[in-house]
């Protein structure tokens, strides 16, 4: 609950942030990893090893942007800082518990 709420206070202070800086997606907006990191962590085990996997997929979606995760940083709006991360922390998040399925089966 307190991602989702983040998310849309994100995407608001985004849009601000960009039409002030004059920037597409300003550096110094991290909520957008906040958020993406959650949900990247979201159904994954409780466990250092988990958490370390699901943060290390974040962190390649979110550098090499495969395409959905491209397609959100291309929108240039709040909307769009938010959703690249949104969509990488879904794909860690996919990856990470496929790996647990197939690890664990």
């Amino acid at each position: 609950m307190i991602t989702l709420a983040l998310f849309f206070v994100g995407v608001v202070v985004s849009d601000i942030l960009i039409e002030a800086w004059n920037e597409d997606d300003p550096s110094a907006i991290v909520i957008d990893e906040w958020v993406g990191q959650w949900i990247a962590l979201w159904l994954v085990p409780h466990s250092i090893t988990w958490g370390l996997m699901a943060f290390l997929w974040f962190r390649l979606f979110d550098i090499l942007k495969p395409g959905p995760v491209q397609l959100m940083e291309d929108m240039k709006s709040g909307v769009g800082v938010m959703m690249d991360d949104v969509v990488a922390g879904i794909l860690a998040l996919f990856m990470t518990m496929s790996i647990h399925y197939f690890w664990t089966a």
